[in-house]
């Protein structure tokens, strides 16, 4: 493989359960990801190198063409899914927290993912549409994002904790919380465990927690017209954002 050849590594073995992109394990510890021709990953090359340092896994090579990076492999690479709820939201923020003293790079603003869904007759999804409006007439200075922040893509390092992955977006900092929230898959979390998270979240990062909520209230309505458009079932998404739209009272203002 050319990039093996120019980057003087060995390709050792090819990585299970990447969907976007071919990973390869390869000599000196390292890993080489090529993200596929259509993936948003071929965008979050920059982001990775930007995030290296701040967070993120530490990035040796990149290949803006394709977005190929070559990073140090993450050992031992336990994934945030077991680590206990308490431990787990703590290592999240704490990493929110190093990745927002990242540079600015190019990326995709965030209100490119919401600008095709401007309109829903259905009640729940037409209030969503208020909230996010009023985010982006609100807009803080805005920062570099993951954009897929959760369970899987943080992972355990012989450090601490690092993520990967990331999509690379630009936008309120606060958007960054919305996709930990819905994860992991294998539970849906009800209302009480979205209260705790946004409780918890808003005190480790020191985010106004009516913007938490709102970030988390568009993201779920994303993820609704997303699931439709794919075809999908959205109910587990209507759920959680029913369920969020229950706790505006405690944390919309």
């Amino acid at each position: 493989m050319r990039l093996s050849r120019e980057w003087g590594v060995e390709l050792v073995a090819l990585m299970p359960g990447a969907t976007c992109s071919e990973v390869w394990s390869c000599s000196g510890e390292t890993v080489l990801k090529i993200p596929a021709s259509h993936a948003e990953e071929r965008q979050g090359a920059e982001a990775m190198r930007a995030f290296s340092g701040h967070g993120g896994v530490q990035v040796l090579r990149v290949e803006p063409e394709t977005g190929a990076t070559l990073q140090r492999r993450v050992s031992p690479g336990n994934m945030l899914v077991a680590e206990p709820e308490e431990s787990a939201v703590t290592v999240c923020a704490e990493l929110i927290l190093r990745m927002r003293q990242a540079p600015l790079v190019s990326a995709m603003p965030v209100d490119d993912w919401f600008r095709r869904f401007t309109q829903d007759n259905r009640s729940l999804l037409a209030e969503a549409l208020a909230v996010i409006r009023d985010l982006f007439a609100s807009m803080p200075e805005p920062r570099l994002l993951h954009g897929d922040l959760h369970h899987y893509n943080i992972l355990r390092d012989s450090n601490g904790w690092t993520f990967i992955d990331p999509k690379g977006m630009i936008g309120d900092p606060s958007f960054e919380v919305g996709q930990f929230m819905f994860n992991p898959l294998h539970i849906e979390p009800d209302e009480n465990l979205l209260r705790l998270r946004l409780s918890a979240f808003a005190s480790l990062l020191g985010d106004p927690p009516e913007r938490l909520w709102g970030w988390t209230v568009a993201k779920a309505a994303l993820n609704v017209w997303w699931d439709e458009e794919d075809g999908g079932d959205a109910g587990r998404e209507l759920r959680i954002l029913e369920r969020l739209w229950a706790l505006r009272r405690e944390f919309a203002h």
